[in-house]
């Protein structure tokens, strides 16, 4: 089990909160004792989510219902989990996501109706190199396209994999540490020179 903070939204006398054009920042924040289900969009489509909300209101479990383009690294649906435990009550994203090969585990049905989301493409631009690597390092399950080819980058057997999405194939590239996948090459320009380039698609940190 490994905790990373979340961290990305934003601190107001000490508590974080939440950037308000970022669903998978919002969600994290609900009716105490809870369960709601989301629609998060994404560049090409979106895809629901279920959230299950503590007594503080404070979101500890979400469950993707989709494989991000990639069903070998994750099931349909699949699981993250998060707890609250730094001075800001800043989401910790306990990795890696937990995939439901075995069945999945039942979750109580949603209360109330599904709420619905804006795509904000500016929102999930990356305006910073060490926006990018934090997101990354801390889980943000990218997906993006470059030159017309749709890419993932998640974290698997504890390593960072980039690999090409559905339809563009199977290929993939695992890199022990983030600095070491800023060097991947697309085709004579490395990650690094271009991660504020990259048309975001999804990413939930």
């Amino acid at each position: 089990m490994m905790l990373f903070l979340k961290g990305m939204g934003s601190a107001y006398r000490g508590e974080w909160k939440p950037d308000t054009n970022k669903p998978n920042d919002v969600i994290l924040r609900g009716t105490p004792n809870s369960i709601a289900r989301y629609w998060i969009p994404t560049r090409k489509d979106g895809y629901f989510v279920v959230v299950k909300y503590d007594t503080r209101g404070y979101g500890i479990q979400v469950r993707h219902y989709t494989d991000h383009g990639r069903p070998d690294k994750h099931t349909n649906p699949h699981g993250h989990f998060y707890q609250y435990e730094n001075s800001t009550h800043a989401s910790e994203l306990i990795k890696p996501h937990t995939n439901y090969f075995g069945g999945i585990p039942k979750i109580k049905s949603f209360y109330g109706g599904k709420k619905m989301f804006q795509y904000h493409e500016d929102a999930l631009r990356f305006k910073t190199l060490d926006e990018f690597k934090q997101s990354v390092k801390n889980g943000g399950e990218l997906s993006f396209e470059w030159d017309g080819i749709d890419y993932g980058i998640f974290f698997c057997e504890n390593s960072y994999v980039l690999c090409l999405l559905q339809p563009y194939g199977n290929e993939e590239w695992k890199y022990e540490t983030v600095e070491a996948l800023l060097n991947h090459s697309f085709g004579g320009v490395i990650l690094h020179d271009i991660v504020k380039e990259i048309k975001v698609i999804d990413r939930i940190v």
